[in-house]
């Protein structure tokens, strides 16, 4: 009898995402990325009523953030190292800082959120701002393309932050992971 070939979706492992401050995987576990879609997660823990668990994960990221001008799309955790090197102007970051300075109103998410903003010098172009294909170099390999999401999410997270909002209700306002306000208008 023939033996059958596996296909590759059925050997290969799933790429499971751990945290940049360490992981539940087994150390000998091959698998050591994490997304910058992970950089979210600090807020939620937060929210969620793990405010240290979730100020540490953050500043996990604020310290890769202390290494690139912006965040990478993919890094090692063990290292930071970045493993991919791009980056799409997704609004994780932004919004874990919100959250956490929407939970406790501390100075230092005003600040991450500050180094985050002016890390966005870097893909700004004429007329606007591009994804980065490579965020390791100096300067930054550009890229030719604005998610609508850059203007949708990432603006609508950072102005609150600095704007003390009057018609913003920061004890019970909830801004959505879309950048949408379903309650706390005033």
């Amino acid at each position: 009898m023939a033996r059958r070939q596996a296909h590759h979706y059925e050997t290969a492992r799933p790429a499971r995402r751990g945290t940049p401050t360490g992981s539940a995987l087994p150390a000998s576990d091959p698998v050591q990325q994490a997304e910058e879609g992970a950089s979210l997660y600090g807020g939620l823990l937060a929210m969620g009523g793990d405010q240290p668990q979730g100020e540490a994960y953050h500043r996990s990221w604020s310290t890769v953030m202390q290494r690139y001008p912006v965040l990478p799309e993919e890094i090692d955790y063990t290292d930071f190292s970045a493993t991919q090197k791009g980056n799409q102007l997704r609004p994780e970051y932004a919004n874990s800082a919100f959250n956490l300075f929407q939970v406790n109103g501390r100075q230092e998410w005003r600040d991450t959120a500050w180094t985050y903003s002016q890390g966005m010098k870097s893909p700004r172009v004429d007329g606007g701002y591009t994804i980065a294909s490579d965020v390791t170099v100096s300067p930054m390999a550009l890229g030719d393309l604005t998610p609508a999401y850059w203007f949708a999410e990432n603006i609508k997270y950072l102005y609150p932050i600095f704007a003390a909002a009057p018609r913003y209700d920061y004890r019970t306002g909830n801004l959505s992971t879309e950048g949408k306000l379903p309650r706390g208008v005033r």
